[in-house]
C-alpha cells in the first residue's frame, strides 16, 4: 500500500510539474504577444513618420507637384558611353529603360535600378538623336531636325529601320518624343520657335502614327499668357519671383524651351522638361498649365529625358554630364 501511495504522490508531483510549465510557457506566450503588438505599433508609428516626412519633403514651390523634385530618391551614375544620354523610354521589359546618346545612331537598354548598359543596337549612321519612345513592339526615335526613325524587330536578324522625314527642321530643334495613345501620334516638342511673329509660346507637334504624317488640324502649345495665368493664382512671395527668373528672359520673352516630354500613364497629362532652367510643367493637351516646379536635384545638370513607370509610380528622369557623368534619377510619386 505504502508503494502505491509513493507512486501516487509521484505521479501528482510530476502532473505539477507538467502544469506549471505550461502556465510558465502561456505566460511567455502572452509576453510574446504583447511584445509583437508593441513591436507593430512602433513600426506603425515609425511609417507614420515616414510618410509625413515624405509629405513634407513634397515640391513646397508650389505644394500640390505630384512628385517629389526637390531631391531624387535615387541619383544614378550612368556609364561613360551615356554621358550625353538624351531621350528615355519605359521598355515593356520590367527593370528596363530605353534610351538613346546624344551622338550615336544607337538605342541603349539600360537597368532602371543601376543604369548598367544591358543592350546597345545601331539602328542608324551617327547624328543629333534625342529621343526614343517604345510604341507596341516597335521603337521610334527622334533626331534635332525632325526626323523619325521607326525601328522593327530591334536587335533581331531581320532588324528594319524606316525614316519618316517632318516638315519639321533644324530651326526648330526638336529635342521632346513621346507617346500619346487618345490621339495614337507621338508628340514632338520643339526647343525653339521659328514663329516668334505669331506669338511667345513652344510648341508640340503630333506625329500621326496611322498616317505617318504630322497633324495638320492639331498643335499643342505652351503658351506664355497660360503661364501668367497660371502664376497669377499663386500667392507672391520671393519663389515666385525666381521662378519667373527662370522662366522669362531679360527681355521678358519665355526661355522655358522643352528638352524632353511624356505623357503620365494614369491621368494622361503632359510632363515637358526645359533644361533651360531645370523646369518641369505639367499641363493638359488643351494648354492649360497645372504645375511648375524647379528640379533642385544639384547633380541634375541638363535634364533631357523624362518618362514614367506604367502605373505612375516613379517618374524617370535622365540627364547630360556637362563635365561629369550622366545621371538617371528616380522620383517618387507623392500625391495625385
Amino acid at each position: 500500500m505504502a508503494q502505491y501511495q509513493q507512486k501516487y504522490i509521484k505521479f501528482i508531483n510530476i502532473l505539477y510539474i507538467i502544469i506549471l510549465l505550461f502556465a510558465l510557457s502561456c505566460q511567455d506566450d502572452q509576453k510574446n504577444d504583447k511584445s509583437k503588438a508593441r513591436k507593430a505599433l512602433a513600426k506603425k508609428e515609425k511609417k507614420d513618420t515616414l510618410n509625413a516626412a515624405t509629405t513634407e519633403k513634397v515640391d513646397t514651390f508650389f505644394p500640390a507637384f505630384p512628385y517629389r523634385v526637390k531631391d531624387a530618391d535615387k541619383s544614378i551614375k550612368l556609364p561613360n558611353s551615356l554621358t550625353e544620354i538624351s531621350g528615355l523610354s519605359i521598355s515593356d521589359k520590367p527593370g528596363t529603360l530605353f534610351c538613346v546618346n546624344d551622338e550615336k545612331g544607337k538605342v541603349f537598354a539600360i537597368n532602371s535600378e543601376d543604369g548598367t548598359i544591358l543592350e546597345s543596337f545601331k539602328f542608324a549612321k551617327n547624328g543629333d538623336f534625342e529621343g526614343v519612345e517604345q510604341v507596341g513592339n516597335k521603337i521610334y526615335t527622334l533626331k534635332s531636325n525632325g526626323n523619325i526613325y521607326e525601328i522593327q524587330n530591334l536587335g533581331g536578324s531581320d532588324q528594319k529601320t524606316t525614316t519618316y522625314k517632318t516638315e519639321l527642321g533644324t530651326k526648330h530643334d526638336v529635342e521632346g518624343l513621346s507617346f500619346y495613345q487618345k490621339e495614337n501620334a507621338l508628340l514632338l516638342a520643339c526647343k525653339a520657335n521659328p514663329d516668334k511673329d505669331k506669338g511667345d509660346f513652344k510648341s508640340i507637334y503630333l506625329f500621326d502614327l496611322t498616317t505617318k504624317k504630322l497633324r495638320e488640324d492639331k498643335t499643342i502649345r505652351i503658351r506664355r499668357t497660360a503661364i501668367d495665368q497660371y502664376l497669377a493664382k499663386q500667392a507672391a512671395s520671393e519663389k515666385v519671383e525666381k521662378l519667373k527668373d527662370r522662366l522669362f528672359s531679360l527681355s521678358d520673352l519665355l526661355r522655358f524651351a522643352p528638352s524632353g516630354i511624356a505623357v503620365h500613364p494614369r491621368l494622361g497629362h503632359l510632363y515637358v522638361l526645359s533644361a533651360v532652367g531645370n523646369l518641369i510643367i505639367v499641363m493638359t493637351a488643351e494648354g492649360e498649365i497645372l504645375h511648375i516646379a524647379q528640379i533642385k536635384e544639384k547633380a541634375a545638370r541638363q535634364p533631357e529625358g523624362i518618362c514614367f513607370e506604367p502605373d505612375g509610380s516613379i517618374m524617370y528622369i535622365s540627364s547630360e554630364g556637362k563635365g561629369g557623368k550622366g545621371r538617371l534619377f528616380q522620383f517618387e510619386l507623392v500625391a495625385l
